[in-house]
């Protein structure tokens, strides 16, 4: 089973521990969900979808 774009990070630490970084600009940062199972904790950052460009129609006329 092939997981594209899943990335995984290992880190041992004993006692308390803290990490932080920063979102990328495409980020729903109020949407952000974080589950721990099994020592697992498993963070999921939604993207924002992409905007559609505004294209105007443009009539070309014979000169």
């Amino acid at each position: 089973m092939a997981l594209e774009g899943v990335r995984f990070f290992s880190e041992r630490q004993y006692g308390s521990f803290s990490r932080s970084f920063r979102l990328p600009p495409d980020a729903e940062g109020d949407k952000v969900d974080a589950q721990i199972k099994d020592g697992v904790l498993t963070i999921t950052i939604p993207k924002t979808k992409p905007k559609k460009s505004d294209t105007t129609k443009v009539e070309i006329r014979k000169g």
